[in-house]
């Protein structure tokens, strides 16, 4: 399957049966622990396979590391690094659907981690979809309250559609307090006031 493809869908690269399902020579179905075996075999070689494309990553080569992410994930699609790893590339590269569709994946598979929702929101962001960034960004504080980028993101995104709430109020006081970077304080006491305006004419 086409990398395009297989990380645009967010699915399994591989269209191959279920390795229990998969029938032996002469027909019979194979045993469950020769199953067992292949399936940990194809992991172990999808983890070698990841630290090459670490490795590719590190040196900045960019499309060999998007390739050799690729090849793990045909192996072993539940790799969540993996998938967030690749979907940071590729948006680095403008690939945004390429990059959104590993980033879901990694979302499903790491259910309580902010970073593939928060990366969602940044390239929703970056292509000028405010309410799509928006609302993953508050995805991503929905998981971890304390996720900076992800409270910057959401503010900004709030910014960019004009919303103006108080839960979003909220949200920009506790970000006050915890900012320590004074741009950042000074941006969001802006938009507090921002916010404050709206509600007060309401």
């Amino acid at each position: 399957m086409p990398l395009a493809l297989c990380l645009a869908t967010a699915l399994g690269c591989s269209t191959s049966p279920r390795l229990a399902d998969r029938p032996s020579e002469g027909g019979a179905r194979s045993d469950p622990a020769s199953a067992i075996a292949e399936l940990e075999r194809r992991r172990a070689e999808a983890r070698r396979i990841v630290a090459q494309a670490e490795v590719a990553e590190d040196e900045g080569d960019t499309d060999r590391a998007i390739d050799l992410y690729a090849r793990a994930l045909r192996l072993d699609d539940s790799m969540q690094n993996a998938w967030n790893n690749a979907g940071t590339l590729l948006m680095g590269q403008n690939r945004y659907a390429d990059a959104v569709g590993a980033f879901q994946r990694a979302s499903q598979l790491l259910p309580g981690d902010p970073r593939p929702e928060y990366n969602i929101g940044v390239a929703y962001q970056k292509n000028g979809w405010g309410e799509d960034a928006y609302r993953h960004f508050g995805n991503a504080i929905a998981r971890d309250g304390s996720h900076m980028p992800s409270i910057r993101g959401y503010v900004r995104a709030a910014e960019m559609t004009g919303k103006a709430d108080l839960d979003l109020l909220d949200v920009i006081k506790n970000a006050t307090i915890r900012e320590t970077s004074p741009e950042w304080r000074e941006y969001f006491l802006r938009q507090r006031y921002r916010v404050e305006a709206v509600l007060e004419e309401r």
